[in-house]
């Protein structure tokens, strides 16, 4: 149980790190935009909060197949969002690039 737990935190704030790379970005940082992320956030790191309230609980004993896959599933979304984020912090605007070759 340490040990997921462990790994689930290490998880979710990578994917928060991700998320906020994205918002660090964006063109108007409005209230609005940051409890989007936020809301989203939530919306993804739900399935590892039940996740881990069922393994607590000792009534309920949870498939390993099932914590695989919410596992898969919120290490890809991480890797897209990491990989958007990244893409918008050191991306090269197009207007930019155009005007390195105009001479």
């Amino acid at each position: 149980m340490d040990l997921l737990l462990i790994i689930t935190i290490l998880t979710l704030l990578l994917l928060l790190l991700s998320l906020l790379l994205i918002y660090s970005k964006v063109y108007r940082k409005t209230l609005g935009r940051l409890s989007f992320v936020l809301i989203l956030f939530a919306m993804l790191s739900f399935p590892h909060y039940s996740i881990i309230r069922k393994e607590s609980q000792a009534l309920l004993s949870v498939d390993l197949n099932t914590v695989s896959t919410v596992f898969l599933i919120t290490w890809i979304t991480t890797a897209i969002c990491l990989l958007i984020g990244t893409f918008f912090r050191f991306g090269v605007r197009i207007e930019d690039e155009s005007d390195m070759y105009m001479n």
